[in-house]
């Protein structure tokens, strides 16, 4: 083959590839672009693996203080919910019981307070679950939070007062009022007595206390003195004693 012609194979053949390549960049161009999927919620139960805190805190450190506090927050709870108390004549309906490790008037019992919730305090010093031999505490505000025991110590004897827990409705009738003196501490053992007010009477049946503040009856003897949870010098207790108790739905 002369030169003549090889030349012109070689330009043939340059121009059928540059025609190949220049077909395959435009056909590549046209191909459809995928659609952004949105995250759905998954259809199968999730992984029982629990997340490892500290991986998730070395790929991004700056969400270290607010991983490790979620953390803590949802294994060391400070109170659960226990259950409902209604008191008709108190105008206290179907009220959310908050229950806690701790002492009555404690920050705890505060916070729980403030919410505003009625709360449940027991501990070495007391504080039996509901239905059992022993004083089952409850305590609410009664001039903030929106004064949800505001009406407790006028109750009367023999008026109701209903706890509901997990399916049981237990019903306490009101027996006396006893007034106690948070800053003397032979009036607070006969506060948190078994028998409430009775120090050194044997427990022998289901007892409730309702605890409130007596600010209205501190203020007008002039009684200005407040705890560090700005708690009066004396409060209310309503004392009762279980007399029935039935299954709800």
């Amino acid at each position: 083959m002369s030169k003549w012609n090889l030349l012109r194979v070689a330009v043939t053949l340059t121009l059928i590839v540059g025609w190949v390549a220049t077909t395959a960049t435009e056909t590549a161009s046209e191909l459809p672009i995928p659609e952004l999927v949105k995250a759905t919620e998954p259809t199968s139960a999730p992984s029982a693996t629990k997340p490892n805190i500290a991986q998730q805190t070395a790929k991004n450190p700056t969400q270290s203080h607010a991983v490790s506090t979620v953390a803590i927050s949802r294994t060391k709870a400070k109170w659960y919910f226990y259950g409902r108390v209604s008191i008709p004549e108190a105008k206290v309906r179907n009220r959310k019981i908050q229950r806690y490790f701790g002492s009555p008037g404690d920050k705890t019992g505060e916070a729980i307070d403030n919410l505003p919730a009625v709360s449940s305090p027991h501990g070495k010093w007391g504080g039996v679950d509901v239905g059992q031999v022993g004083s089952f505490f409850l305590e609410a505000h009664r001039t903030s939070a929106g004064g949800p025991f505001l009406g407790v110590p006028d109750l009367k004897k023999g008026q109701r007062i209903y706890i509901t827990r997990r399916g049981v409705r237990y019903t306490y009738a009101v027996a006396y009022r006893i007034k106690t003196n948070y800053r003397s501490k032979a009036s607070l053992k006969r506060h948190l007595a078994p028998v409430p007010g009775r120090l050194g009477t044997k427990a022998t049946r289901p007892a409730i206390i309702l605890e409130t503040c007596a600010t209205p009856e501190d203020n007008g003897a002039g009684l200005r003195w407040r705890d560090a949870q700005g708690n009066p010098t004396h409060r209310w207790g309503i004392v009762g004693f279980l007399i029935a108790t039935k299954p709800v739905e």
